[in-house]
């Protein structure tokens, strides 16, 4: 898992936290670090949408990877977590084993 965070967020933010738990951390907004990973994720999580210039990037190295925008899953009715898991199934993407199914 991969997440791009654009410039470090505030708030707190620790890079080292979620790199302990397995997850790498791309700093800055230079989408051209997917250039040397084509075809490489099996889904794009996007939140507040991308940059003209992450789009191009992501459309161009990950053609295969359905991009989901976070914001189109909120709202009212079930949590986000399980409208995810719904919508990744949709993608052809099954959860993992360890994935909680929370009701």
């Amino acid at each position: 898992m991969t997440w791009a965070v654009g410039e470090r967020p505030a708030g707190g933010f620790e890079p080292a936290d979620w790199r302990e738990r397995g997850v790498e951390v791309v700093e800055g907004d230079d989408p051209g670090w997917l250039d040397d990973r084509l075809f490489h994720y099996d889904a794009v999580l996007a939140r507040d949408g991308f940059t003209p210039e992450s789009e191009s990037a992501v459309a161009r190295t990950q053609p295969q990877a359905p991009t989901i925008q976070l914001e189109q899953l909120e709202g009212p009715g079930d949590p986000l977590d399980v409208r995810l898991r719904s919508a990744l199934a949709v993608a052809g993407i099954a959860p993992g084993a360890g994935v909680s199914r929370r009701r």
